[in-house]
């Protein structure tokens, strides 16, 4: 890293966030939308059911391409580019005439977010080499905030007197982030993040880490995908389905003060001691969620569980990048594609599980995959230290 003043890091540092801030309001806007796109559009459920996979599927391709190449491209122009094309598809979806021009914005919009987020935690793992779990969890801290704020934005672009209000507005916010980004100075020397070859591939994916890393993030993606999809079906089959939408909310709500704590915490112990501690502590409460008849114990179980969920990504993908700091790039597209992997198989899986049996057998996968999630860090913690890969957060 360049001698920059600490100011230009930290421009950067709030640049990135309020781009991750601000995509996930429109991330988490698409489930608000649902009804409002079948009332505008006049569109069937399965139509419906392709919001999801269209903003998805792109995103997570572009985020796996970005992180192999991270080392051979300009980072700072495909940030501008990512930014300014988000911002231009928010102002289309904003506008669409139809659906199908609705969902090819979308899709074209979880390119051009892959493009950004394929980029900025590699960049933020070299700008803050002696910090990255504070800072990791300072980014996905960002993306809980807006991401509560998304079915609110909603709400009242609905009170308003339009849907469209959200997208438009929302269009326009990014368009600071991509004047940010083309006038602020990339701190960075080149071949800060080193070309990915063959060899270098199979030397990452062979350390115990990295494999570790890559499995417990298909099964933590397993457990939020799980909760985010059927939650509320769950909650309104045991209790009342009035109440089934709020509970989620506090599921996400408590990402919020999850990611707050863990921004402290991660710097003074182990990632993966801290991971293991999640993990262990998710198993419990995932069996009294999933267990319980009482409204209350419900209400404080989801709560913990939203904060130890909340730690689980940050803190895996800085023990990750720990063990190879100079290819951050796939290592974060490792991560990402593992956890989405999770997020898009096992819900699926439970829906099977619902429909030949119950919604609440099917929610008993949750504790099945916490113990798995529990099991597999800690292995990964033993074979790691066996074989003297161990990552200690340096202090900073």
């Amino acid at each position: 890293m360049t001698e920059e003043p600490p100011e230009n890091r930290r421009l950067w540092l709030v640049t990135i966030l309020t781009f991750v801030g601000l995509e996930a309001v429109g991330f988490q806007m698409r489930g608000a939308l649902v009804p409002e796109l079948k009332q505008q559009f006049a569109v069937s459920a399965s139509m419906l059911g392709l919001v999801a996979p269209a903003g998805t599927v792109g995103f997570v391709l572009c985020v796996v391409v970005m992180g192999t190449v991270a080392g051979r491209v300009n980072m700072k122009r495909f940030l501008l580019v990512g930014s300014l094309i988000v911002s231009a598809c928010m102002f289309v979806m904003g506008l669409a005439p139809t659906f199908v021009a609705f969902l090819g914005a979308l899709f074209v919009r979880g390119v051009a977010t892959g493009l950004f987020r394929g980029l900025d935690r590699p960049i933020l793992s070299h700008l803050y080499p002696t910090s990255r779990g504070r800072i990791f969890n300072m980014y996905d801290l960002a993306w809980a905030v807006g991401a509560t704020i998304g079915p609110l934005l909603v709400t009242a672009s609905v009170a308003a007197g339009s849907w469209q209000f959200a997208y438009l507005g929302l269009a326009v916010t990014f368009v600071p982030v991509a004047i940010l980004v083309s006038r602020t100075d990339l701190p960075l020397e080149p071949g800060t993040e080193e070309e990915l070859d063959l060899g270098a591939l199979r030397h990452i994916i062979r350390k115990t880490g990295i494999v570790g890393m890559a499995v417990a993030m298909f099964i933590g993606g397993g457990v939020e995908g799980g909760i985010f999809t059927w939650l509320p079906y769950y909650v309104g089959k045991s209790f009342s389905q009035s109440s089934a939408n709020s509970v989620l909310s506090l599921f996400l709500v408590s990402y919020v003060p999850g990611r707050l704590v863990y921004t402290y915490i991660s710097e003074r112990v182990q990632y993966i001691n801290l991971v293991i501690t999640i993990g262990v502590l998710l198993v419990p409460t995932a069996y009294v969620v999933f267990s319980t008849s009482t409204w209350v114990v419900l209400l404080a179980g989801i709560a913990l569980m939203g904060v130890l969920q909340s730690g689980i990504y940050p803190n895996m993908v800085a023990f990750g990048v720990e063990t190879s700091p100079e290819f951050s790039g796939p290592v974060n597209a490792i991560a990402t594609s593992a956890f989405y992997a999770g997020m898009a198989s096992f819900p699926v899986l439970m829906g099977f599980i619902a429909d030949y049996r119950d919604i609440f057998l099917s929610m008993k996968l949750i504790i099945v995959l916490a113990t798995l999630f529990a099991s597999i860090v800690v292995v990964t913690k033993l074979v790691d230290q066996r074989t003297g890969q161990s990552s200690v957060p340096a202090q900073g």
